[in-house]
């Protein structure tokens, strides 16, 4: 699962959120069972990605991919500060409620989640929903394991270059390429970007034309969903927000 490590905090898309409030209301009942949906993990893994509340910053872009190994991969990118946290650990699942409980190697506090239908929603530690006018702000929606299909147009995406790692995730898709920059002007406008944070795989928000290379992937390559190839650098920016 190396790749989601790396890739977690990749794109959902179009960020948005309500306004973070730490006193939510929460519900005095578990999640309706009318909701609950198989709770059994398929090949291929299953990523989740939407940007949770937080005190004190403008969100935090949470990712979690749950393996049919029950294990699972987390990140957390918090808006507005430039920081990002990984996690791996195990979940365990009551089949009766969909209620998934994610333990960290970390020795974190353990995580309910609910799954539904295409989302996870986030519970308090009394395996309870959170309720009020913000409620959809605590639910990570599920990403298409659809493979993408590359054409002439532009391509809006999530991009991470680093030691070892290249790679690119089309908005929406949870589908992760090796991406090659022959010109090396990718390289150089993201290394501008990121020069002063702190992490050493730090995602950035892209908007390229990229075609899909036919060839057999090798070496590091090997580990994504395919090779894609640079021809045109529309756009490249620091996640926030509003893009």
């Amino acid at each position: 699962m190396r790749k989601y490590i790396i890739n977690g905090i990749l794109a959902l898309g179009l960020l948005s959120f309500g306004a973070c409030n730490k006193s939510e209301k929460t519900a005095q009942n578990h999640p309706a069972e009318g909701q609950v949906i198989d709770t059994l993990v398929s090949t291929p893994n299953e990523m989740y990605q939407g940007v949770l509340p937080c005190a004190d910053c403008e969100g935090i872009f949470t990712t979690i991919t749950l393996a049919p190994d029950q294990t699972f991969d987390k990140t957390d990118y918090y808006l507005g500060k430039n920081e990002y946290f990984t996690e791996e650990g195990s979940y365990t699942v009551d089949a009766s409620t969909g209620i998934y409980a994610l333990s960290s190697n970390n020795d974190k506090a353990t995580q309910y989640y609910q799954r539904e239908e295409g989302k996870l929603v986030l519970l308090n530690d009394k395996k309870e929903k959170n309720t009020g006018a913000n409620a959809h702000t605590y639910e990570l929606e599920q990403l298409s394991n659809d493979d993408y299909h590359f054409t002439q147009s532009p391509v809006e995406g999530f991009l991470i270059i680093g030691h070892e790692v290249s790679s690119f995730r089309p908005a929406n898709s949870a589908k992760v390429y090796w991406i090659e920059d022959p010109s090396g002007e990718l390289q150089k406008r993201y290394e501008v970007i990121v020069k002063d944070k702190k992490t050493p795989y730090f995602p950035v928000k892209a908007n390229l034309v990229l075609e899909k290379d036919t060839k057999k992937a090798e070496g590091f390559a090997e580990d994504y969903d395919g090779v894609v190839v640079v021809k045109k650098l529309l756009d490249l920016k620091l996640i926030s927000v509003g893009n």
